[in-house]
């Protein structure tokens, strides 16, 4: 029986060059190692997104902000397209979205991120960012999104095929930790 790896999300971290990708959070699924394309889930370098991602010297929030809007949505059909809007929140959050953004922009790449199958590489972000809401959005409205975040990842986590039960439970104390900086007061 031979095992294929699905890649759900690509953490995409980078190193003090910011052009290593790192792949983790893969399931396992079997299926004929042919079936399917480990590599159709990495974005293509050329992508405007992930290009802006590897550069060293970025565009300002709203310039990063308009190549996001008009480039990522017209992905929705590839494989890759979770893993861009993962690429693209980073990217917005590193030039400023939580400091700077408006209430328009930050609502915007919330309900991003809401409607992504997954958020493993974004959790201390995303709660960061509803954070920064908190003068502009109700209480109720903050927290149902936190509750659509957190219960959407903790399933995911808990159906994903780990290596072993110890990154398992990383992950999961990583999203209890992550829900720990968002707090209605």
């Amino acid at each position: 029986m031979r095992y294929l790896f699905i890649i759900f999300i690509f953490f995409v971290s980078c190193n003090n060059d910011k052009n290593e990708v790192i792949e983790s959070a893969i399931v396992g699924e079997e299926l004929h190692e042919n079936a399917l394309n480990r590599n159709s889930f990495n974005p293509p370098s050329d992508h405007p997104i992930k290009a802006e991602f590897m550069l060293e010297d970025q565009k300002g929030l709203n310039e990063v902000d308009a190549i996001y809007r008009s480039s990522v949505p017209s992905s929705k059909n590839e494989p890759y397209y979770d893993n861009l809007r993962q690429i693209g929140f980073m990217l917005m959050i590193r030039n400023g979205l939580i400091e700077y953004g408006t209430k328009q922009q930050k609502l915007y790449y919330i309900n991003e991120q809401l409607e992504s199958s997954a958020n493993l590489p974004n959790f201390n972000d995303f709660y960061l960012l509803l954070n920064s809401l908190k003068s502009e959005v109700s209480a109720k409205e903050l927290t149902s999104y936190s509750d659509k975040f957190y219960t959407k990842n903790l399933a995911l986590i808990n159906e994903t095929s780990w290596e072993n039960e110890d990154i398992k439970t990383q992950k999961i104390n990583e999203l209890n930790e992550a829900l720990r900086l968002f707090s209605i007061e």
